[in-house]
């Protein structure tokens, strides 16, 4: 990139990155790298980065007001996720202990779905400071929201699909 006025340089939009964004950017690398472990965990704890990255996508989605096109390009990506999500829950299953923790064995998808919605949430943000007229370009809003839809649904449906059949949380 250059380093001109109209297009900022790796190093002004590194710079001018709010120093909030690094510790959360550190803990959903973390979090994604702890799953390629095996390892036992409750219930909750297996469905906790999940359900907040489905949220805040959401809430980030929502807060930059949900049009028709982001709301057909959230439900689609959804959908699509889902289906992915339940393929790939067949060939990482969990056995449930008889103390109704879970024990879990370590994958890389996790990672890579954690990491790809850290990356696009980056650039999305990126790309709204640069030029906040994409906050209105229909093809930049479908985009954004299928992806947001997709990648936390994938990796939602991926750990419900991996529940041994027939529990029940408790």
């Amino acid at each position: 990139m250059s380093s001109d006025a109209a297009t900022p340089s790796f190093l002004d939009i590194v710079t001018h990155t709010p120093l909030w964004v690094w510790p959360l950017i550190l803990y959903a690398l973390y979090a994604g790298w702890a799953r390629t472990r095996d390892r036992i965990v409750s219930p909750t704890r297996l469905f906790a980065l999940p359900v907040i990255l489905v949220a805040l996508d959401v809430f980030e989605l929502a807060r930059n007001g949900l049009s028709l096109q982001a709301t057909v390009g959230l439900a689609g990506g959804i959908v699509a996720g889902l289906l992915a999500g339940l393929t790939a829950a067949r060939h990482t299953p969990v056995r449930a202990l008889d103390d109704g923790r879970l024990a879990v064995k370590g994958h890389w998808l996790p990672f890579a779905i954690v990491l790809a919605i850290v990356v696009v949430s980056y650039v999305r943000g990126v790309a709204l400071g640069i030029d906040p007229s994409l906050a209105t370009n229909t093809r930049f809003l479908l985009a954004n929201a299928i992806l947001a839809g997709f990648l936390p649904a994938l990796m939602l449906a991926r750990t419900f699909g991996s529940l041994p059949r027939g529990y029940v949380f408790g």
